[in-house]
């Protein structure tokens, strides 16, 4: 419920003249920027280079873990700048993947820790300002998100920064809406899904990062299976799975993905799968109206779209009787 305070830290510390400063000691991201993280930070780091391959830079986003489960990383080797997103700097991955970063490459930190190990290596250190977490990443999730789109904006020379600041202030109160009206989204959320045996979630492009951010939370918060992919990718053979006792849901944004989205909804609710469309925040079924243009940037409607799936989750787990917490993993995973 803190996120929209929290994507508001970002705002005022960000943008304006506050903003200027902190990016004027930003070191330039070069030709081949990548972008690494762990879980939620890796999600937020694959949104990051699609963001800044929207602005024509060549960026790349990988997971810490395998750039050290690969004996050979040219990754590393002919990145022009390093951006590792760490929640508390202190991950197992950081200090042994930060050995293999060649001399003379910048590292940008993207953590909510800034006096952490990885902090203190940095060059430049952009604060998260999410605030205290204890389970799942939702404030922070959201802040990686609102930081890389400002990132992709200076590093872009975008002379639209105004436009930028204002779209990600639109999508702020979006999310400040949305959990306006958390208690409602989440019945009927449950009230559509909850009785589903598995869920998939699906999306195109950015948003099939969306869906593999959201089936975590599914498995971090209720303890059960979920799955996610792409549109595509669930057609070459996931979709073997559709048959009544399924819920899936898709994420629909306006954009060159939409029809396609809408055409494997329709299918699947054909094979008696339970289908749930989110489009910039609003959820609904197929055959419910589509909701009025929003004005939200279609570039931005991950950040807005996972936040009605957190809702649906934490109160489905409410609704089972779990408890608020990590059962395998602690906050910081340190083992590698």
């Amino acid at each position: 419920m803190d996120q929209p305070a929290a994507l508001q830290r970002v705002i005022d510390a960000y943008t304006g003249a506050a903003g200027q400063a902190r990016w004027a000691r930003v070191p330039a991201g070069g030709e081949r920027p990548l972008l690494v993280g762990m879980g939620a930070s890796y999600h937020s780091a694959l949104l990051g280079a699609h963001l800044l391959e929207r602005r024509g830079v060549a960026a790349e986003a990988r997971e810490a873990a395998e750039l050290l489960h690969t004996e050979r990383s040219p990754a590393l080797a002919q990145a022009t700048a390093l951006v590792y997103l760490s929640q508390s700097g202190a991950s197992g991955e950081v200090a042994p993947l930060l050995e293999r970063l060649p001399p003379g490459t910048p590292l940008i930190a993207v953590t909510n820790a800034a006096h952490s190990a990885l902090a203190q290596r940095a060059q430049a250190v952009l604060p998260l300002l999410a605030g205290d977490e204890q389970t799942v990443a939702t404030k922070t999730y959201l802040n990686s998100l609102a930081l890389l789109w400002l990132l992709a904006g200076h590093w872009s020379a975008d002379a639209g920064a105004q436009a930028a600041q204002a779209a990600l202030a639109a999508a702020q109160a979006r999310v400040a809406r949305l959990l306006a009206e958390a208690e409602q989204i989440a019945q009927q959320a449950v009230e559509r899904l909850g009785a589903a045996q598995s869920l998939a979630f699906i999306g195109a492009g950015p948003q099939a990062v969306t869906a593999r951010q959201c089936a975590m939370m599914f498995m971090e918060w209720v303890k059960r299976p979920a799955v996610s992919a792409s549109v595509g990718a669930f057609r070459h053979g996931p979709i073997e799975i559709a048959q009544p006792g399924l819920g899936a849901v898709l994420f629909a944004p306006p954009g060159p993905a939409y029809e396609t989205t809408l055409r494997l909804a329709a299918e699947l609710e054909g094979y008696g799968v339970t289908v749930v469309l989110v489009e910039c925040g609003h959820m609904r079924g197929l055959a419910e109206p589509v909701p009025q243009d929003s004005g939200l940037d279609p570039a931005l409607a991950p950040l807005v779209d996972v936040v009605p799936v957190q809702l649906f989750v934490e109160a489905l787990a409410r609704a089972r009787g779990l408890p608020g917490a990590f059962r395998r993993i602690s906050k910081v995973v340190t083992h590698l």
